[in-house]
């Protein structure tokens, strides 16, 4: 039973570093080593934070299936603090107002607590992380795609969408 924990706690600690070393390596890749190392304090997360959050997330998981529910809340209720505290200051000094960040930060607690907790079986843990990091590795292949796209072309995709959806209703009865 506890080498089953320590296992569960060494892949929640895995599972967040790698949305941490993600973070980390797209940003060489995209500024260069000296300007990345240079913007690392004005970013909310990269190797290290990632890690500690999923960590925390899984000690979270392991207090919540010990029935410590009301800790395992706070712990989250907390991340989502420091998380928004984060976004204000990027917002207020950097004018940095993605949400994109925040929000894999929580989905990486997230994982980190299904990860223990085993509310989700491990293998679905592992689909989200694995779908998780390739939209976060994907940000420059996205605004390529997107740019590519015509605003008349989204607005034929909601048209034939909500037409599609009307006939499915109307079979359906």
């Amino acid at each position: 039973m506890e080498s089953e924990i320590l296992v569960k706690i060494l892949l929640s600690v895995l599972f967040g570093s790698i949305l941490g070393l993600e973070s980390e390596t797209r940003e060489i890749d995209q500024f260069g080593p000296a300007k990345a190392i240079k913007t690392e304090k004005t970013r909310i997360g990269g190797f290290r934070t990632y890690t500690l959050i999923s960590l925390l997330g899984g000690i979270s998981g392991l207090l919540f299936i010990q029935g410590f529910q009301i800790i395992s809340t706070i712990l989250f209720i907390t991340i989502i603090g420091f998380l928004i505290v984060a976004y204000y200051m990027n917002v207020k000094f950097h004018e940095a107002f993605g949400l994109t960040t925040e929000i894999a930060a929580i989905i990486t607690f997230i994982i980190g607590f299904l990860t223990t907790s085993g509310v989700l079986k491990l293998e679905l843990t592992l689909v989200i992380l694995v779908v998780m990091a390739f939209f976060l590795s994907q940000k420059r292949g996205f605004g390529k795609f997107i740019r590519k796209i015509d605003h008349r072309e989204v607005i034929d995709v909601i048209t034939f969408g909500i037409i599609a959806g009307i006939f499915a209703v109307s079979n359906s009865f």
